[in-house]
């Protein structure tokens, strides 16, 4: 797997509901997962390309009932190949 080093900005980090990401990732971003800090996926879903699309930047609502911890937030292509990375923590 290449390095996923695309991050421009991802706020508000910490987050207890949404967070905004920006990824300079040339490849639109379709999906995204969430994920423990030992590699269990916890949450996933889809991005709606028509109306979240504006330079790479996406919102996402977090699922509610997640433990407040650290966690991996990776976006998809419609390949499936991973273009961007984060740690999110949650409150």
């Amino acid at each position: 797997m290449r390095a996923i080093n695309d991050l421009q900005a991802i706020y508000p980090n910490p987050t207890s509901g949404s967070v905004t990401v920006s990824c300079s990732s040339t490849s639109q971003a379709v999906a995204w997962s969430i994920y423990t800090i030992s590699g269990a996926n916890v949450a996933q879903g889809t991005l709606d390309v028509n109306t979240d699309n504006e330079n790479n930047t996406y919102n996402i609502q977090l699922p509610p009932g997640l433990t407040p911890s650290v966690y991996i937030l990776v976006l998809q292509n419609a390949d499936g190949v991973k273009t961007c990375a984060y740690r999110v923590m949650t409150l």
